[in-house]
């Protein structure tokens, strides 16, 4: 479990279960609008890879999903609810996934991002991700070693 103060309120960050799935489903669903089948999409997720929530006072607000793959992992996704966005929620997602893969021994880490979504662009640099192969369109995957 991970926290950060938020004022009288405080950020947990903990592995997800079955009971936070209608939350994610809704968060996911409204970042990534071109999922089919949300709510099957991530159940699948659930059962077969790592997602954390952060959570205040037991209200999800975002969610990390990762990939393990022997000494590699790929952020899936990482999500915020659009109310909340701009406070350091994907800020502390992201944290708490890198720290994680450390300790489990990844050596580098993936994801895809559109180059125009700018926030989340920034916030992948701010965190020392690089930007690597042209994937699609305005897609392309960025990477990060770690130590």
């Amino acid at each position: 479990m991970f926290g950060i103060g938020r004022g009288d309120k405080t950020l947990r960050i903990r592995q997800a279960t079955l009971e936070d799935l209608p939350r994610i489903v809704d968060i996911g669903a409204k970042a990534f609008p071109y999922i089919r089948e949300p709510q099957n999409f991530f159940l699948d997720r659930l059962r077969n890879f790592w997602v954390f929530v952060a959570e205040v006072d037991g209200h999800v607000l975002g969610f990390v999903d990762v990939e393990v793959k022997r000494d590699e992992a790929k952020i899936a996704g990482i999500a915020v609810d659009e109310a909340e966005r701009g406070r350091g929620i994907g800020s502390a997602l992201m944290s708490f996934a890198l720290e994680f893969l450390k300790k489990l021994g990844i050596s580098r880490v993936t994801l895809l991002a559109r180059a125009s979504n700018e926030p989340a662009v920034k916030m992948y640099r701010k965190f020392g991700f690089l930007q690597g192969k042209h994937i699609r369109d305005d897609v392309y995957e960025w990477y990060k070693v770690l130590r």
